[in-house]
């Protein structure tokens, strides 16, 4: 998890900070300023989109499939598609079977619900820095639970799961899902973990390959002008995935892996919903707390080092 600073007053940095602590308390004030008011603007942008619009689709992909039609077909009369991994549309089969007003409240809650485990390792760092990131986070989340996208039950299954032994298979999951979460295995790739690696691809692989069971010439979504660079600019869309892609490879191995990864996986997003903003709270719950304290201490170790190269070089 990526640890919000709070240094001690006894430390000399903290002497400084003590020093400027008027233009401390200025800056702190000024970014909660900021936060609340990004999020007050994008909640009043939310709130124009349709309520639980996404879960047609999905709903869509389910009878489809049901009936032994393919659901990457059309959806008459709606610019929505199912372009996910034909196993969601299998899950969702019951909830066809439920009233529509019933199964949207269901819908509603549980991905209310999911946006908050997301959001629950930040929160719980009781900091103000970590309280605006949450409040950031859980508003781009609230996105999706108010258009009923299972974005924050993506979200939240990287959140639990990264950090264990399972987070190949999560990433795996994702991918089935989404494609571009297979990003994050860059993180792997970076530290030499090229089992994980492979297992995430794997996963993805069996996950999606019933797809090819029915007719994909209708699959996929135009690349429009949303918050990605592809619809406006694809050449810098290219130099800043690759630049970021990078930056992840070469972070791996820190506390700041995940981060990148994170980014990276926004990066490279072809169409950019407010929602999938949230995915960066995958980056910020990060490495488990026993890897982040080994990081701490190598880094410490180094800092050391170089400390006594200055002093006797």
């Amino acid at each position: 998890m990526i640890a919000f600073p709070r240094p001690a007053l006894g430390s000399a940095w903290g002497k400084r900070a003590a020093n400027r602590r008027p233009i401390t308390m200025l800056m702190r004030f000024l970014a909660m300023l900021l936060v609340i008011s990004a999020s007050l603007l994008i909640v009043n942008d939310i709130l124009r989109y349709p309520l639980t619009s996404d879960l047609h689709a999905f709903l869509w992909g389910a009878e489809r499939i049901s009936a032994g039609l393919s659901p990457y077909d059309p959806i008459p009369g709606s610019n929505l598609k199912f372009v996910y991994g034909p196993w969601l549309g299998v899950v969702l089969i019951p909830a066809t079977w439920i009233p529509f007003p019933a199964l949207a409240v269901i819908w509603h809650g549980v991905l209310a619900g999911c946006a908050a485990i997301s959001i629950w390792p930040i929160v719980r760092q009781r900091s103000l820095e970590a309280s605006l990131a949450a409040l950031l986070l859980g508003t781009f989340l609230f996105h999706a639970v108010w258009a009923g996208h299972f974005e924050p039950i993506l979200v939240a299954l990287l959140v639990i799961g990264i950090p264990t032994r399972w987070g190949p298979i999560a990433i795996g999951v994702a991918a089935s899902l989404k494609i571009t979460p297979i990003v994050l295995c860059v993180v792997y790739a970076g530290r030499g973990e090229w089992r994980k690696m492979a297992l995430s691809i794997a996963v993805a692989a069996i996950l999606w390959a019933p797809a090819l069971l029915f007719d994909l010439r209708n699959w996929g979504l135009p690349v429009v002008q949303s918050h990605s660079l592809l619809g406006h600019a694809p050449i810098a869309f290219a130099i800043v995935a690759i630049a970021v892609l990078v930056a992840a490879w070469w972070l791996a191995p820190t506390r700041y892996g995940w981060l990148a990864a994170a980014v990276l996986w926004l990066a490279v997003l072809p169409r950019a919903i407010l929602y999938d903003f949230g995915g960066l709270a995958v980056g910020i719950r990060g490495e488990p707390e026993a890897a982040r304290h080994r990081m701490d201490l190598e880094e410490q170790h180094e800092e050391v080092l170089r400390d006594e190269v200055r002093t006797h070089g």
